[in-house]
């Protein structure tokens, strides 16, 4: 199994007690973050489903490249 692979789905190994546990507790945080996901699937689907150029697909996935550059950079 690829590496990238199995970072993707570390937590999926944890307990699902503990992550019940967590959703839970931050259940309103989840839901902003759940309908933001959402979206931006849906936006993704939109543009799959049109035959998207590059530019369009680029345009929807570099803030999330962006934001995770600016989250390691320190």
């Amino acid at each position: 199994v690829a590496s990238g692979f199995r970072d993707c789905t570390r937590v999926a190994a944890s307990d699902p007690a503990l992550w019940a546990g967590i959703f839970r507790d931050n259940r309103e945080a989840l839901l902003v973050a759940v309908d933001l996901y959402l979206s931006k699937l849906v936006a993704a689907r939109t543009l799959l489903a049109n035959g998207a150029v590059l530019g369009e697909i680029r345009e929807l996935i570099e803030p999330g490249h962006q934001f995770r550059s600016d989250l390691f950079s320190g």
